[in-house]
């Protein structure tokens, strides 16, 4: 593959928003041109050239394994999500056709056995009787019922 093809190839394909090399970026960035002998001294305009190249391959080669992963991580997840609907839905069904019985059908309570030989089910004594308040004389007026025998 060429230079030029690869170019044209990167320039196809989208970006996406979260690459460093967006245009959004590219255009908050100022363009200030750098001079390349004054980066690498030590390098050909050749090998810097060579170099360029390599990297924008491996950075073509890196997308490229980057959406190849991502569609293989989609198809397991969707597989698994498939594999595993069935089974969920048959257990959700049961458990709920479950509750709905029990509620129906409700178990006869039999009793507590041998009631008559517990003392704690024992009835209770009658509790005595309050004294009189002294200070509560006279303080609910009593009326009395007319009375309703003739006198002869």
């Amino acid at each position: 593959m060429t230079d030029k093809g690869s170019r044209q190839e990167r320039q196809a394909r989208p970006r996406r928003q979260s690459d460093p090399g967006s245009k959004a970026e590219k255009a908050l960035l100022p363009a200030v041109p750098v001079p390349q002998a004054e980066v690498l001294p030590e390098l050909t305009e050749a090998e810097v050239a060579k170099l360029r190249a390599r990297e924008e391959g491996e950075e073509v080669v890196g997308d490229i394994v980057e959406e190849l992963v991502d569609r293989v991580m989609d198809a397991a997840c969707k597989s698994y999500l498939e594999r595993q609907c069935i089974p969920y839905a048959v257990n959700r069904a049961r458990e709920t056709i479950l509750h709905v019985v029990q509620m129906r059908v409700v178990p006869r309570d039999e009793g507590e056995p041998h009631l008559a030989e517990d003392p704690t089910w024992a009835e209770d004594e009658e509790p005595s009787p309050c004294p009189i308040d002294t200070w509560a004389g006279g303080a609910v007026p009593v009326r009395r019922a007319p009375c309703s025998v003739e006198r002869k």
